[in-house]
Parts: C-alpha cells; sequence; structure tokens
C-alpha cells in the first residue's frame, strides 16, 4: 500500500485573483503549501509553509476542505484553508518557486493547474455568482 504524504496549504484570493506559485519543475502553478511535519498541527504548518514560500505571514480564516490527489512523487491528502495577507508576497523559495503569479480565478483553466486548484476556483465563481444574483 502507498502511503499517502500529508500536506497542508493555503488558498489567497485578493480581487478574484488567486495566489499561485509556478513549479517548473512540474510546469503547474500551484498553492503555497507543503508537507506537514512530526508534532506540528495541520493549521501551524499551512502558516509555516506560507511564510516559508511566499515570505510573508498569513492569518488562516477557515478550513476550505481535504482534497486527495496524485502528484509526480505520489499520492497527497491536502489540507486547504483560506488565508489572508499580512505582508507583500514574493517567492521566497526562488530556486522551487521562481515565479509568484495572481492568477484571474475565471481564467484558472487557462492555466496548467492541479485539479483540487480549479475545484476550488469553480466554486469560488459558482459562489459570487449566487451572492450577486
Amino acid at each position: 500500500m502507498t502511503n499517502i504524504k500529508r500536506v497542508s496549504a493555503v488558498v489567497i484570493i485578493i480581487d478574484d485573483e488567486i495566489i499561485t506559485l509556478y513549479k517548473p519543475e512540474y510546469d503547474w502553478y500551484e498553492l503555497p503549501g507543503g508537507k506537514i511535519q512530526d508534532g506540528e498541527t495541520e493549521t501551524e504548518a499551512a502558516m509555516r509553509e506560507a511564510r516559508e514560500e511566499i515570505g510573508c505571514d498569513v492569518t488562516l480564516e477557515g478550513k476550505v476542505g481535504v482534497y486527495d490527489i496524485v502528484t509526480p512523487t505520489g499520492p497527497k491528502r491536502i489540507s486547504l484553508y483560506s488565508a489572508r495577507l499580512n505582508g507583500e508576497p514574493y517567492p521566497a523559495e526562488p530556486d522551487t518557486f521562481p515565479r509568484l503569479f495572481r492568477m484571474p480565478i475565471d481564467q484558472v483553466a487557462d492555466y496548467n493547474v492541479p485539479d483540487h486548484i480549479f475545484e476550488i476556483c469553480t466554486q469560488y465563481i459558482l459562489k459570487r455568482h449566487k451572492k450577486s444574483a
């Protein structure tokens, strides 16, 4: 049986754009996040990974959900939290993520993203249209 790596990540949406990091190794955009370390909670990991990858602290606002995905390195279970920035983000790990990109949510289908990011953006768009109707 394959072990599923537990990771925690944040989704940050500002002015209908989602903060993503470009990962050339996989030629895709992903959310700030990473492996949950031993003795660390999901929320602690989400905040630590955001600080490490986008160079600023975040405030978690709530749990978005849990997503099982398969990446080139194997299966992962992602605990995803909505968050807001406490500073100006930048690619703090440029060797891994050379570019931070504010991806327009309504254009997510035009970019190479993991399925869970596409799903999150689609749900956000649907909620936004419900509120404006």
